[in-house]
């Protein structure tokens, strides 16, 4: 089993990686280093990357991308775990170094967006090991401020991500308030986070038994059940077609499903067009 590890440079990422060279054997890990070139220290990042993993004898990869003036960070994530889940065919697991104080932002950032209750099931993957949110390890470190202690006492040199302290991601501007929230809170979002993440497994279960397999979609499918349950049927619907859609705008296509006359379309992302039969649409 390889265990691929997610390492930026970083305080996070290289507090991990050193936990993880205390847990298993140098030949069972590799360090992945995606570089985005959306900054001018990003090559300094992979360097210095690579010149740990050489120092310490550690398998590693590195990816990129075309350099671009922007990148989104949903567009920077789905770059960095496409690479993450090419490394290798054997048999593997990423982990990565998400911790409660990520945690934390990623609900803020969702309930800001208004984003319904699944804005607490987050950083939920099977295929992603998250060992500051699951205990992997007997060292007590849960937040940044673990971090960087864990840091400070085993002297561990760490690049700082400059784009950290920039107020053009909402993700920064929210990190003061949840970086300064009490750790039996975090814990308590945790808990809850975990117990909606196993719901929302159950109830994936459940509407897959409920969803038609074929292209046409009845729309009296939708007609009388309660505004809740038909959204996220249809949340699950499109996502089977691999279409993904905010809150707001899936709560559109349901009243477009229930009230258009036959004939109109609806729009959906990449200009998808969804034509409303009489009786049906078509995906």
């Amino acid at each position: 089993m390889k265990h691929i590890i997610a390492v930026s440079g970083g305080v996070d990422s290289m507090v991990l990686i050193n936990l993880m060279m205390q847990k298993y054997p140098k030949k069972d890990l590799v360090v992945a280093h995606f570089n985005h070139h959306t900054r001018p220290s990003s090559d300094d990042d992979e360097k210095f990357v690579q010149n740990f993993c050489i120092q310490n004898n550690l398998i590693y990869k590195i990816g990129h991308t075309e350099p671009k003036n922007h990148l989104s960070e949903d567009q920077a994530r789905t770059l960095r775990y496409e690479f993450l889940n090419n490394i290798t065919t054997e048999p593997h697991q990423i982990y990565v170094a998400h911790h409660l104080d990520d945690l934390v932002e990623s609900i803020a950032i969702n309930f800001t967006r208004g984003t319904g209750w699944r804005g607490l099931a987050v950083m939920d993957n099977n295929f992603i090991k998250r060992p500051f949110l699951d205990g992997t390890f007997e060292q007590k470190i849960y937040d940044r401020r673990d971090i960087l202690r864990y840091a400070a006492e085993h002297h561990i040199h760490y690049r700082q991500d400059p784009t950290n302290t920039e107020n053009t991601y909402l993700r920064n501007r929210l990190r003061p308030n949840t970086f300064n929230l009490d750790h039996k809170t975090k814990q308590s979002l945790l808990t809850l986070r975990n117990k909606q993440c196993r719901i929302s497994k159950d109830l994936n279960d459940l509407i897959k038994n409920l969803i038609p397999t074929t292209t046409a979609i009845p729309r009296q499918l939708f007609q009388n059940l309660d505004d809740d349950i038909a959204t996220e049927i249809l949340r699950q619907l499109l996502q089977n077609h691999e279409i993904s859609l905010t809150r707001p705008k899936l709560q559109d296509f349901l009243i477009a499903i229930r009230t258009y006359k036959p004939g109109k379309k609806f729009n959906l992302p990449e200009d998808k067009l969804v034509h409303i039969h009489k009786n049906y649409f078509m995906l």
